[in-house]
């Protein structure tokens, strides 16, 4: 059961790890289109 709630742990770590991941990733993107959309170069 220890082992159970310790790897539910270590996958909740990933999973919040990759969101914070992918949230970075569309702000990029979506700072990167928004200099393209404007012409700000």
């Amino acid at each position: 059961m220890v082992i159970a709630l310790v790897g539910i742990r270590i996958l909740e770590g990933m999973f919040f790890a990759g969101l914070v991941g992918s949230a970075v990733v569309v702000l990029i993107s979506f700072i990167e289109d928004g200099k393209e959309l404007f012409g700000e170069d």
